[in-house]
């Protein structure tokens, strides 16, 4: 499923920063051990989890552009990083009827989702506009026929009764 091209370069600092990320998430989320009817707690986790995942992808982001010069490394080298956070962090806070599908999941994560959010999150650094104003939506207007066949129209605050 990985179509990611380039080559994972080993870094010193990259493992450091992981392990500093991983002894993040121990601070943040110990170790519990669950009752058999707490398994429905773990979706909590499992949530808490994958934001801290993604909100990972831009340290490592920003690490690898200090020291690899080429972007397909870059990007491998960031995925592969995240593989084993995601291996220390979600994997463990899966429910337990997703420990099946562990790793169709992890693949989906990290080589379609992630990969698809470092391309954004590049993008959005090269460009430079973080902070581009998002336009009002335009007021629509709707026109819905009642059940007597009129006609009941307004914008978006019409009533419906």
């Amino acid at each position: 499923m990985s179509t990611v091209q380039g080559q994972v370069i080993e870094l010193p600092q990259i493992t450091e920063l992981v392990q500093k990320l991983a002894n993040q998430w121990s601070n943040i989320q110990p170790e519990v051990a669950l009752r058999w009817w707490q398994i429905w707690s773990k979706q909590a986790n499992f949530k808490k989890s994958t934001k801290f995942l993604i909100d990972c992808v831009d340290d490592l982001i920003n690490l690898v552009e200090e020291y690899i010069p080429k972007g397909a490394d870059k990007k491998a080298t960031v995925l592969a990083a995240l593989s084993i956070l995601y291996d220390f962090i979600v994997a463990n806070a899966l429910p337990i009827y997703l420990k099946p599908f562990a790793n169709k999941i992890k693949q989906a994560v990290i080589f379609i989702m992630i990969s698809e959010l470092i391309n954004f999150m590049v993008g959005k650094y090269r460009e430079g506009n973080w902070q581009q104003p998002v336009s009002a939506p335009e007021e629509t207007h709707v026109e819905e026929k009642t059940e007597g066949g009129g006609q009941l129209s307004g914008g978006a605050d019409a009533a419906v009764s």
